[in-house]
């Protein structure tokens, strides 16, 4: 240890010192052991504490930064690596790296926010740069942040401390000592004691044993310091105290103890080993340690424990959403006038209309509708597009080609305008649509997925009412086959009755918002003693709540709806319902949403704008002023509140015309601000901004799943104490920034409910070209059922999904539910299961967005002479469910050919299990449709000689080897409701003449990734003319189609019960690079994903640990399970029989539940309730046949179903995530 270099901090100067510590060679250490897997997600957390793991490799707890919990007295989480992403601050973010540090992280400040000054926000700043930079392990930018707090004389001891940490990581021991001498004047805790006994300890001095109790005494069973003083103990051959700490951490169990636990078990066996302990008394740990090894849990770092569980560094408690700099009013001075031709409308709607990326205009009012659309170089070419009078008009995109229609209120009613063409050579004319009757009283009109099926419904109110449109394919004009004439085109149909909206009254406005944050979007209305606010149930039904929200308020002008206060509620600002503008409100929603009044002076009718208009990062509620541009509340709702007046007036006796904000330069112009635009006679007015201007990103959103302008999501921005909630509406947007330059998390939630982030979003135009990229909506798996995996000697192997065939809620059209099969019998190939000590291990997963309920388990042992093949009897259909069956079938015969409708020739694809798979279609390029294809077919011919040959009796079977691309609930809806779409699984078809005909209904499809039915084709395959065709309009990849002839070989049957059942945290695995765009997604029991996509059904859970009695009868009594958990699996191997000559094993799990995802349009899919049980038939279960209330079950829940549900995806609002840690 030398004396290297110096580090500044402020004006001192601290000596660097070179620290090495050499680790123990043995073979076993932790830190060198080969084969260890390191998770990339955390492990066997106790999801009933809320506790997290940490991607930062350094066992700290999954945290956004800001979080208030210290970890004094928590058990310490597996760690996973940090994303590969370039920029620091995204990495407590994300995957909220929330690096802990007891002393450093006190409880979340008492003070309000004005109680916060200046400088206190500065340092809080700071300290949050400070946990991302070391999160990072850029300790140089660390210390360059942190020396302004620790080079004052009065300096914090959590700063202090902070800087010791940091030294000590970086290996300055004299440094760290250095600052923690200084902290120790002023606190004698914990941490201190453990950083004095883990330098004591790296120097080798026996004064650590004494630090290390210490900080035990005052932290009893911090996990580290006990691990520890186990190390000290053990160096210095206290062996019983040492194996006695030990012990007591091994017994804390694998969920609380993390890798302290498998560290734990290491120094057992080392010491043991030392003591020179026989080979038998070993066994026990060096089996647990294999065992440890199998599951991919990996033992703590020895740099790790230079921070332990009391040194982390976090960042500081929560401020809320904060600004930074000097708060000021952006100026804005009168510029230009453009596109004179829209001049004397009544509204104005800026927008890209035909999508190149640039902001094109729209006039409407008595003399009809104008557009301009934007060139290149900034002028605007404008056409009329409607001759009569006009209002309300808003944009949809009914083709989802890219390019907006148009429509708005007309003299008689809705008109929709269809846009056609391209770029500049785009036209709108009228829609041959049909549409429903609103009348010529209608008021307000907002485009919305009411029913969340991926296209756009209408929201009307008006004289008549509260009307629903839904949207029932009116955007798809399908062709008809070969040429023949084209099928009815959708249409918009008026379910108003239906859903239950209210018909009297005469209502002036209405909005669309995700108001209790549930994952659904809520309709809102009013007008003069009117209010409804539509809390969807889901499935196009909605229930007014508007007394629990708004207690019966008056909303007679439209609100302003947005969070404006940073906690991720959606709150409301409301003009005033009188002519006093100090009766107007801001209602800040609280955690049981009801909406708490507050004064705020705005006047009657004012037409609320939600802009962020100086880019600072928070919102600013404004409306058109009498003598100036704008007018309101810039940082409403948050301390720096302030009243502003922006922008030029109009002349004096005059008022400004109709005034939109809007970002005119949009997608291509390098400077990112907002223009303020009125409409005046002689053309739009356009005022830009002189400044002062924050920086932002600009951005615009797409679905593919959902409606392609994204309508409907929820867009969420941290960037340091910077947070916004933004609903999206459809425009390109600005998000601002203030002076930072990039964006550490942009999460978005879609309509569907699906979440998707990207991190490090640099500052500028961020609005990219392309099928894929930021803003674009990715398609993939959501829900479909749990996962298998088994042990292959080696590791834990993907082998499919299962209880695919038991669906929960799931409609296959309006009115039409599957029933659930409860049962299902997988194959498990021999090599994919390998005997380990005994025993056959499986894990049963639930990695998607669902909840599984198992009941029973079983593995069959299935024996057969080699040369054959064994296959259950298993597919998704409709009753008659097939029966149990194991096919054991000898020569198969692959197809001598086989054509799909696509003309190719799929003989050789078919031919053997391979992963080459046949796909005679195309899938259908609307998202909206994902899992359906065109009508598509394979015509197969086999060997007629071969069947000539064969017992004249005997059975043929069709083996049928696949996957299916799973639709879910909305693409069944939205399907059966468009004209040309439909949902056809499999149909067999025989020759007839010079045409095919049908031999019965679908017979069904595999029911997973790579599974294969069975079909008994021995009635209708001719067997001299062996000709057959499978037609479907599914995503069905065939891997293999053979035909099998003559009975069963013989078979040796062995049923192992559950010998061993352990349910525990694991999280969710990473998929597997696909070998082609034919292949289905595999799963690496190896690798986590670094961010969880959803969070766990809301709801009781099964508890972690043992729950071998929940599934060894079909009882009701089951296994509970949510996004996340794992079931360990053991089966007795020692009784098998051995294995003849010539024979070969393969294995069927049998498995008895169901499995319920929580697609938007799956019924009672919100939650873990309603139970199902076996005598319920369809589900949700029907009035007079739910879960059973007897005793036994009600023993049952309250014993065994005692864990709730975990929020995987962490808050990013500040105030939320406190809430969501406590």
């Amino acid at each position: 240890m030398g004396l290297t270099g110096q580090r500044p901090y402020g004006a001192g100067v601290v000596p660097i010192v070179n620290l090495g510590v050499q680790g123990c060679n043995c073979p076993l250490q932790p830190t060198h052991m080969e084969g260890i897997r390191e998770p990339t997600q955390r492990s066997c957390l106790p999801y009933s504490e809320f506790r997290r793991w940490s991607p930062a490799g350094c066992n700290a707890r999954l945290a956004l930064p800001l979080s208030p919990i210290p970890f004094a007295h928590r058990p310490m989480p597996l760690s996973t690596p940090l994303p590969r992403r370039i920029g620091v601050p995204r990495t407590c973010l994300i995957v909220g790296l929330g690096l802990t540090l007891l002393a450093c992280s006190p409880k979340p400040d008492p003070r309000t926010e004005e109680d916060l000054s200046k400088a206190s926000i500065e340092d809080t700043l700071a300290r949050d740069r400070v946990a991302a930079m070391v999160a990072a392990t850029r300790y140089d930018q660390a210390r360059s942040v942190l020396a302004p707090l620790v080079s004052r004389e009065n300096a914090q001891a959590e700063d202090l401390l902070r800087a010791t940490v940091i030294e000590l990581k970086d290996g300055n021991l004299e440094a760290a000592r250095g600052f923690l001498e200084r902290a120790a004047q002023e606190q004698q805790d914990a941490t201190v004691h453990f950083l004095r006994g883990r330098m004591e300890q790296l120097e080798g001095k026996p004064e650590a044993a004494d630090h290390y109790r210490k900080a035990l005494a005052l932290a009893p069973g911090d996990l580290a310091s006990q691990y520890a003083l186990a190390q000290v103990l053990d160096q210095q051959d206290q062996y019983e105290e040492a194996i006695e700490l030990c012990e007591q951490l091994k017994g804390a169990g694998i969920e609380d103890g993390g890798p302290w636990y498998v560290s734990s078990v290491y120094l057992l066996y080392r010491i043991h080993n030392w003591l020179n302990e026989d080979e038998e008394a070993l066994r026990k740990y060096t089996d647990l340690w294999a065992a440890l090894q199998q599951r991919g849990l990996r033992a703590v770092k020895e740099s790790e424990i230079n921070e332990g569980t009391l040194a982390r560094i976090l960042p500081p408690p929560a401020i809320g959403n904060q600004p930074e700099g000097e708060s000021s009013s952006p100026v804005y001075e009168a510029a230009e006038i453009i596109a004179p031709e829209l001049g004397g409308g009544a509204e104005l709607l800026a927008d890209d209309l035909n999508g190149d990326r640039r902001t094109d205009l729209v006039s409407v009012g008595p003399a009809g509708v104008r557009v301009a659309l934007q060139a290149s170089d900034g002028s605007f070419h404008t056409t009329s597009v409607w001759e009569e009078a006009a209002h309300t008009l808003r944009t949809l995109d009914l083709h989802k080609d890219g390019t907006l229609d148009l429509v708005f209120i007309g003299s008689k009613g809705l008109v929709v305008l269809e846009a056609d063409g391209e770029g500049a050579q785009v036209n709108w004319s009228p829609s041959p649509l049909v549409m429903p009757t609103v009348g010529a009283k209608a008021r307000d009109l907002e485009p919305v997925d009411a029913d969340h099926d991926g296209d756009l419904d209408l929201l009307v109110v008006g004289a008549n009412g509260i009307q629903l449109l839904r949207n029932d394919g009116a955007g798809r004009a399908p062709e008809g086959d070969d040429g023949d004439e084209p099928l009815p085109r959708g249409t918009f149909t008026d379910v108003s009755a239906e859903t239950g909206l209210p018909k009297a009254g005469d209502w002036r406005w209405c909005a669309i918002e995700d108001l209790d944050g549930d994952q659904d979007v809520d309709l809102l209305c009013g007008g003069p003693g009117l209010l409804w606010v539509g809390s969807s149930l889901r499935g196009g039904r909605f229930v007014d709540v508007s007394d629990e929200t708004f207690g019966g308020a008056d909303l007679p002008s439209q609100p302003l709806f947005a969070d404006v206060d940073g906690d991720a509620r959606v709150d409301a600002l409301c003009p005033s319902p009188t002519d006093d503008p100090a009766a107007g409100r801001l209602y800040l929603q609280q955690s049981d949403g009801a909406m708490e009044p507050g004064v705020r002076s705005i006047p009657s009718g004012a037409q609320l704008v939600e802009v962020d208009l100086d880019l600072n990062g928070t919102v600013d509620a404004l409306w058109p002023g009498a003598d100036c541009a704008l007018q309101g509340f810039l940082d409403v709702g948050l301390a720096g509140e302030r009243a502003g007046r922006i922008g030029a007036g109009p002349a004096e006796g005059q008022s400004l015309g109709p005034l939109v904000v809007a970002d005119l330069e949009s997608g291509y112009g390098d400077t990112l601000a907002w223009e303020l635009l009125h409409l005046e006679a002689d053309g739009v007015h356009v005022q830009r901004s002189t400044g002062p201007m924050g920086k932002a990103i600009r951005i615009r959103f797409k679905g593919k799943k959902d409606n392609s302008q994204g309508i409907g999501a929820v867009v969420e921005l941290r960037a340091g104490s910077l947070y916004r909630r933004h609903f999206w509406r459809g425009t390109t947007t600005l998000y601002g920034l203030g002076s930072r330059e990039f964006v550490e998390v942009l999460r978005v939630t879609w309509p569907n409910g699906v979440v998707s982030s990207d991190l490090d979003v640099e500052a500028g135009n961020q609005i990219l070209e392309g099928a894929t990229g930021l803003g674009i909506q990715t398609e993939g798996l959501v829900g479909s059922c749990p996962f298998l995996y088994t042990w292959n000697g080696e590791t834990f192997e993907f082998v499919s999904d299962v209880l695919g065939i038991t669906p929960l809620g799931l409609p296959m059209a309006p009115g039409m539910l599957v029933p659930p099969d409860h049962d299902e019998y997988v194959l498990v190939r021999g090599e994919q299961l390998v005997e380990r000590d005994g025993e056959l291990h499986l894990q049963f997963t639930e990695e998607l967005r669902e909840v599984t309920y198992l009941d029973h388990v079983r593995l069959d042992v299935v024996d057969h002479p080699a040369g054959t093949e064994v296959q259950p009897n298993e597919r998704f259909t409709f009753p008659p469910f097939p029966e149990a069956h194991t096919h054991v079938m000898g020569t198969l015969h692959s197809p001598q050919r086989a054509m799909g409708s696509d003309g190719e020739d799929w003989t050789a694809a078919l031919a053997e299990i391979d992963n080459e798979h046949a796909a005679p279609f195309e899938r259908l390029a609307d998202g909206q449709f994902y899992g359906l294809a065109d009508h598509h077919w394979l015509e197969l011919e086999f060997d007629a000689q071969a069947l000539a040959q064969a017992e004249p009796d005997a059975p043929l079977r069709l083996v049928c080897t696949g996957w299916f691309l799973w639709t879910d609930a909305s693409v069944n809806m939205a399907s059966a409701r468009t004209p040309g779409v439909e949902f056809v699984p499999p149909m067999i078809l025989v020759p007839d003449g010079d045409d095919w005909s049908p031999t019965g209904p679908p017979v069904g499809f595999p029911a997973g990734k790579t599974k294969t039915m069975v079909l008994d084709v021995s009635s209708i395959l001719k067997r001299d003319d062996p000709r057959l065709r499978i037609s479907s309009t599914l995503c069905l990849y065939w891997d293999s189609i053979r035909l099998s002839v003559g009975e069963d070989a013989t078979q040796v049957t062995t049923a192992l019960p559950v010998q061993g059942a352990r349910l525990w945290a694991r999280g969710f695995s990473a998929p597997l690079p696909s070998e082609s765009d034919t292949s289905p997604e595999m799963f690496d029991w190896d690798t986590r994903s670094e961010q969880p996509r959803w969070n766990q059904h809301p709801g009781a859970y099964t508890r972690y640990g043992d729950v071998l009695t929940l599934l060894e009868t079909v009882d009701d009594q089951f296994v509970i399970m949510g996004a996340g958990d794992a079931l360990e699996l053991r089966f007795d191997a020692g009784d098998l029989p051995p294995l003849p000559e010539g024979w070969t094993r393969d294995y069927l799990v049998y498995l008895d539940g169901w499995a319920k995802d929580r697609d938007p349009n799956t019924l009672s899919a919100l939650e873990v309730e309603p139970l199902p049980h076996h005598g319920m038939g369809i589900y949700p279960p029907p009035p007079g046949l739910e879960y059973p209330d007897d005793g036994e079950h009600r023993t049952w829940r309250e014993e065994w179903n005692t864990r709730m549900a975990y929020p995987h995806v962490i808050p990013l609002s500040p105030r939320r995530e406190r809430e969501w840690s406590e």
